[in-house]
């Protein structure tokens, strides 16, 4: 599976040199797809209540960042979709949204 080829689509322009050889490092090892599929498989087993990043992170054992990261990434790819609701994250607690998986009919094309 690859999401991104570009790792720049990673970092702003404006961030620092490192944050760039960081993004790249990320799509290079591939620790960026193997985080995504990890996320999206526990965001779909969780079915229309869908889950919060924080909810995610806490379930998988992963840092709030790197899991708010990668959904944003599911989200630009249209593999998951906010729901319209929110939930209070008990880590932050403040509100945070709701995300679901898109149900499609071939979800292999996630892992193309």
């Amino acid at each position: 599976m690859r999401y991104l080829d570009e790792a720049e689509t990673l970092s702003r322009r404006t961030n620092a040199a490192t944050s760039h050889e960081a993004a790249h490092q990320l799509v290079r090892s591939g620790q960026q797809d193997s985080l995504c599929v990890l996320i999206f498989s526990a965001i779909y087993a969780r079915g229309q209540f869908g889950g919060t990043s924080g909810e995610i992170a806490d379930e998988l054992g992963l840092p709030h960042e790197k899991v708010w990261r990668r959904c944003s990434d599911l989200e630009k790819f249209g593999k998951v979709r906010r729901n319209g609701a929110t939930r209070k994250y008990v880590g932050t607690n403040r509100h945070q949204k709701v995300l679901v998986a898109v149900r499609e009919k071939k979800q292999r094309e996630l892992f193309a």
